[in-house]
């Protein structure tokens, strides 16, 4: 990463109706990567991301970019910028090629110029079957498809994508998650606001996590994760209760499923053959000097939805 971001935002503030919706929002882009953005609804990623491209003002804060002061407001800054809202942009009377056409004229694009990008984008999107169809024909994943295309009609440098595939099929959104992963490739800087963790977690390079209007954690995935110890669960017979109070002390959580007992230790990165720490090898002692019998032994890794959990104590999906 270069020592100027190319994006900077510094102790972003607004609020609504006295209700604060940003409480000190600092970001920083760097050119040519994912950055996430994730946190259930309502966390604030809308808010600044409609700060960042401009169409709405922070209470209080300053935006920079390439360590200069940034005015969203200026048409030179709004050329260089692609806005994806959660919303559909494309009006649903008109076709896909009607809608790139009605888009591309507004950001001046040429007729050669706006001809040659609209086939692009109708093949990006894999829309050109349907090009003459209208949108409100389309199926969810298809509007999607379109609405990313109107993003990128201009060939921005900077791409906003505020849950894009919220309500898609899984076909769409693979190809908008591989989409997104090429624009990256040619050096476009991406923010990609989401509360779908496992799709933060698959594309960005970065990420940050929001809660209640603030960033409670901001860094590479693999950092992120580092945080976190993986788990490892043992599934016992309820039937064996008795010999709880000797196991308990090497165990970090207990849980009484039905039939069965949840066993839970957290494991370092201190694991031998078979992904089995000292912790777990404890317990499998243990449990065989008391004559339990194991039914099932898995290993979780962590992930973005544990860290969320452990720093908030809420589901991603609040």
């Amino acid at each position: 990463m270069t020592d100027v971001p190319f994006l900077e935002t510094d102790n972003l503030r607004k609020r609504y109706n006295g209700t604060p919706a940003l409480d000190g929002v600092s970001l920083c882009i760097e050119r040519g990567e994912v950055f996430g953005l994730l946190g259930p609804n309502g966390a604030g990623k809308t808010t600044t991301l409609r700060i960042i491209a401009g169409l709405l003002a922070a209470d209080s804060g300053t935006l920079k970019r390439d360590g200069r002061p940034l005015d969203t407001t200026t048409p030179a800054y709004r050329r260089s910028l692609g806005f994806v809202p959660q919303n559909i942009a494309a009006y649903p009377e008109l076709t896909a090629l009607e809608n790139l056409r009605f888009f591309g004229r507004l950001y001046g694009l040429k007729r050669s110029a706006l001809e040659k990008r609209t086939a692009e984008l109708l093949d990006l999107t894999g829309l050109t079957p349907r090009q003459h169809g209208r949108v409100d024909t389309f199926s969810g994943g298809m509007k999607r498809r379109l609405n990313f295309g109107i993003g990128l009609l201009h060939g921005p440098d900077l791409l906003i994508l505020d849950e894009p595939t919220v309500g898609v099929d899984p076909q769409s959104r693979a190809h908008l998650i591989a989409q997104t992963r090429a624009l990256r490739d040619r050096g476009v800087s991406v923010i990609y606001a989401s509360h779908y963790m496992e799709e933060v977690q698959s594309v960005c390079d970065r990420v940050a996590i929001m809660d209640q209007g603030r960033v409670i954690v901001c860094d590479t995935l693999r950092d992120l994760l580092q945080r976190l110890d993986a788990e490892t669960v043992i599934e016992i017979p309820a039937t064996t209760a008795g010999s709880l109070d000797t196991i308990k002390p090497v165990v970090d959580r207990v849980e009484h499923r039905g039939d069965r007992i949840v066993l839970a230790v957290r494991q370092s990165d201190d694991v031998g053959a078979g992904g089995i720490g000292p912790a777990v090898s404890r317990l499998l002692a243990l449990l065989n000097e008391r004559g339990v019998p194991v039914l099932s032994i898995n290993t979780r890794r962590p992930d973005l939805e544990q860290l969320f959990l452990r720093m908030t104590g809420k589901e991603l999906r609040d």
